[in-house]
């Protein structure tokens, strides 16, 4: 097992390389994902390896061992379960945000705030407001002398959820562009690479 977590960190490395390296939005978030599933399994590998070993240390009675053991393995299984929850959470937003980069249309957005996300110090939370083409449409138009009435706008709060490499970029206050599917604003996606 001790070999078999070693082939992963070096999944791991290469993996933060190809994050460093990606280029487009789809490869960034398809690499983030594949590292938290590869943290998630060194974890698990190393305390399959490790497990054997605890389980021999000391001379205590079977039901000692076992509650040893058992605790031993608390950190390791909330460890593993946090790495696929990240994992799970990266993919589910890479779809919303492929919705949005293929159909949405460009705007600008401010950052708000930005914050990691619990039990994953590398994943931000980032809040983005922007303003939006009121949902109920333009106007009518009064005819006449008057002229036409501004077209109603609204202010739309947008919660992003990218990797922390992102954190020097995504300052509060700083401008940054977005895509919102005018159809459904529920698929959107802070840009963080320029179209190839």
């Amino acid at each position: 097992m001790a070999s078999v977590a070693g082939t992963m960190v070096a999944g791991v490395v290469l993996t933060a390389a190809t994050i460093q390296g990606a280029v487009t939005e789809d490869a960034y978030f398809k690499a983030s994902v594949r590292l938290w599933v590869l943290i998630g399994g060194v974890i698990s590998m190393m305390s399959l390896a490790l497990a054997p070993a605890v389980s021999m240390m000391g001379d205590y009675p079977g039901s000692a061992k076992t509650l040893y053991l058992g605790l031993f393995s608390v950190p390791a299984v909330v460890a593993v379960g946090a790495c696929f929850v990240n994992a799970w959470a990266l993919h589910r937003v890479r779809r919303r945000r492929s919705d949005a980069l293929a159909h949405g249309d460009e705007i600008d957005a401010v950052v708000v705030a930005r914050d990691p996300k619990p039990f994953a110090h590398d994943i931000l939370s980032i809040t983005l407001e922007a303003t939006l083409r009121h949902e109920g449409g333009p106007s009518e138009s009064v005819g006449g002398y008057r002229s036409a009435a501004p077209e109603p706008t609204q202010r739309v709060t947008f919660v992003e959820t990218c990797p922390g490499d992102q954190w020097c970029r995504l300052e509060p206050g700083s401008t940054v562009r977005m895509r919102v599917d005018p159809s459904d604003r529920s698929r959107y996606a802070l840009v963080l690479f320029d179209a190839a």
